[in-house]
């Protein structure tokens, strides 16, 4: 992209910010980005525990951030270049955690999309020892947890990679 994704603007907004709007605006009470330059966007910022590792230590800093926050049982994670993401895309996920005895809720689409999930807070453990014994893929992850998958609209979820994906 030639620039940190969490800054390119969408319609004069950068991507970080439509991001965490559409999660407010679909029940997130508390909204952080992990690690990187976010910029000054009003969003709190908490520290990758393991920068440059992937996705996969960003989940698993953002679980570490909420285990000590009161009533924090799950965190809602979605990677920043999702602009099109919206409220009723997260109310979906985020109602089918609250009704799920499950580790993991996952936006699939003809895939899964494991950047746009509820990850419960007792995931913590099974992806602490993943990560420690070397593992970066969330996607090798996700078989690792009881998972419930929720289908979702694709553009809904369809992320950002170059200047030529940037919606108009």
């Amino acid at each position: 992209m030639g620039a940190d994704k969490a800054n390119v603007p969408v319609r004069g907004v950068p991507m970080a910010r439509l991001v965490a709007d559409a999660l407010v605006a679909g029940g997130c009470e508390r909204v952080v980005a992990v690690g990187g330059a976010v910029g000054d966007h009003g969003l709190e910022v908490v520290d990758d525990l393991a920068p440059g590792e992937g996705p996969l230590g960003a989940v698993l800093s953002v679980l570490e951030s909420a285990r000590g926050g009161a009533g924090h049982s799950s965190v809602f994670v979605v990677s920043c270049d999702l602009p099109l993401l919206d409220g009723a895309t997260v109310a979906t996920l985020l109602a089918r955690a609250a009704a799920a005895d499950v580790d993991l809720v996952v936006a699939t689409t003809d895939r899964t999309q494991p950047l746009v999930a509820v990850w419960s807070s007792r995931s913590i453990e099974p992806v602490r020892r993943a990560f420690d014994g070397g593992e970066r893929s969330i996607r090798r992850v996700v078989p690792l947890l009881d998972v419930a998958f929720v289908p979702v609209a694709p553009d809904t979820v369809r992320n950002v990679n170059t200047p030529a994906d940037v919606p108009d």
